[in-house]
C-alpha cells in the first residue's frame, strides 16, 4: 500500500514541509538526513547504523570531520585528533521509487502508524541531555510546540503560526514573534 492511500503525501502542512522540502537538514549528531523517523519513531521502521566519524586537527587548532566532508576527504589537512563513534537511527525505505514530483521516500512504517492517531515520538537521537538541562525532546499536543529538540536554535518552544486555533508562531522564545490579528 502506498502512502497516499490513506493521506496525501508527502503532507503539505507548514511543519512537514518545511522540515522535509523547504529546509532539510543532515545532522550527523542525530541521524543524519532529517525524515519522517525524527518526530515519529514508533510509526517508523529502522535500522541502527555505526558510523566512525574521524577528527582532524589542523595547525591552527580548528578540527574538520570526514563526515561533515564526506565529498573532499582527501583534502582535509591535519593530524588525526580523534576517532569518534556515531550512532544513527536510519528509516528502512518502502521499495518503491521515488516520487520524482516531490522528491519524498516512502518508508516502511510499523503498526503504531496503523492507530488512527498522529504520534509524535522523538528518536533519541534528537535530545541533546546536556543542551537541555536533562530535558528530553517533547511534544504538547494541545499547545502544538515541541521543545528539547536538538536541531532547533533556541531552547524554548516552536510551533508554526495556527491562527484559526488562535496559535501564534513560536521559535524558541516565550513572546511570540508573530501574534496572530
Amino acid at each position: 500500500m502506498e502512502c497516499s492511500a490513506c493521506h496525501p503525501y508527502a503532507l503539505l502542512d507548514p511543519d512537514h514541509v518545511f522540515h522535509l522540502m523547504v529546509s532539510p537538514l543532515y545532522l550527523k549528531t542525530v541521524n543524519g538526513t532529517v525524515t519522517c523517523l525524527e518526530c515519529h519513531r514508533k510509526s517508523i521502521r529502522y535500522t541502527t547504523a555505526i558510523l566512525y566519524d574521524s577528527i582532524y586537527r589542523d595547525s591552527i587548532g580548528v578540527e574538520r570531520s570526514t563526515l561533515d566532508f564526506a565529498s573532499s576527504r582527501a583534502l582535509i589537512p591535519g593530524t588525526l585528533s580523534r576517532v569518534d563513534t556515531l550512532i544513527q537511527h536510519h528509516p528502512i525505505p518502502s521499495g518503491r521509487e521515488t516520487d520524482s514530483a516531490n522528491g519524498m521516500r516512502e518508508w516502511i512504517t510499523g503498526l503504531a502508524h496503523m492507530n488512527g492517531r498522529v504520534d509524535v515520538d522523538f528518536d533519541s537521537a534528537v535530545t541533546n541531555l546536556a543542551r537541555f538541562q536533562g530535558a528530553r525532546a517533547s511534544y504538547n499536543p494541545k499547545l502544538e510546540t515541541c521543545s528539547a529538540v536538538s536541531c532547533h536554535g533556541r531552547d524554548g518552544p516552536y510551533r508554526f503560526q495556527a491562527c484559526r486555533k488562535g496559535l501564534p508562531e513560536l521559535k524558541g522564545y516565550t513572546e511570540s514573534l508573530s501574534p496572530c490579528e
